[in-house]
């Protein structure tokens, strides 16, 4: 939280009389500390899947566009549309390794 945020807040707490300086000293504490998250661990963000172009794809495999263009469609590369968009898509990076190594990238 800003410096700035902080005294604000303290304002505002110190305006209002229904408050007791106890309540108002532990409002202030929870304030500084923050939403309860341990200070040395960063709160843990969802990753996006890594998406790669059809010419990522192809280049990685040594195959043509239309090699890539025909695994999508048996299923064994997975392909993600893009959001708020209706025929820009990319492949799983995931499923492109599975298939190199020859795990099964289909699910």
């Amino acid at each position: 939280m800003l410096l700035t945020t902080l005294d604000a807040m303290k304002a505002m707490l110190r305006a209002d009389q229904s408050i007791s300086p106890g309540d108002r000293a532990r409002l202030l504490s929870r304030l500084r500390e923050g939403p309860g998250l341990d200070n040395d661990k960063a709160p843990a963000v969802p990753q996006a899947p890594h998406l790669l172009r059809r010419s990522a794809v192809a280049a990685r495999l040594s195959t043509s566009l239309r090699t890539v263009d025909n695994l999508c469609r048996q299923g064994l590369l997975k392909k993600r549309v893009l959001d708020n968009r209706q025929r820009a898509y990319g492949i799983l990076a995931e499923s492109v390794d599975a298939l190199i190594t020859g795990k099964d990238g289909a699910q």
